[in-house]
């Protein structure tokens, strides 16, 4: 027996935690974000959300003042098991890739094949030079 039941979720910036940035709304802004030499900070994530065994497109509004080739972000889908986080997949926007002030939806395609895992959708970033905004 097969069973299938789409599943539409929309998680906006309000239910992200907020690592990095500042939050107004549904709309999480970064301005001139810079780590330290070989690290990546975490700017939002969450809401660590149970997802059913199965295939899934996650989907990212991004919008950015500045598309600068230097500025870079990691668009992560991950979930937690046993204390450990796994990166599903990814992908690596270059702000070269990005139109100025023009909101874009990045697409990450997953597939969750565990039960109970707190799926979470996460920005990351070495740098940005400029306001990177995420929001729905």
């Amino acid at each position: 027996m097969e069973y299938y039941v789409p599943y539409y979720g929309n998680f906006s910036p309000d239910s992200m935690m907020l690592n990095n940035g500042s939050r107004s709304g549904n709309i999480i802004s970064v301005n001139n974000d810079f780590s330290r030499l070989g690290q990546w900070n975490q700017i939002w994530g969450g809401p660590f959300i149970n997802l059913a065994p199965g295939y899934y497109r996650a989907i990212f509004r991004i919008m950015t003042t500045n598309n600068s080739s230097s500025n870079s972000i990691v668009l992560v889908v991950s979930y937690h098991l046993n204390s450990s986080v796994v990166s599903i997949n990814s992908t690596v926007l270059n702000g070269s890739g990005l139109k100025i002030n023009t909101w874009e939806n990045i697409s990450i395609y997953f597939r969750i094949n565990v039960i109970d895992s707190g799926v979470e959708f996460r920005g990351d970033s070495p740098q940005w030079n400029g306001t990177l905004l995420f929001g729905v």
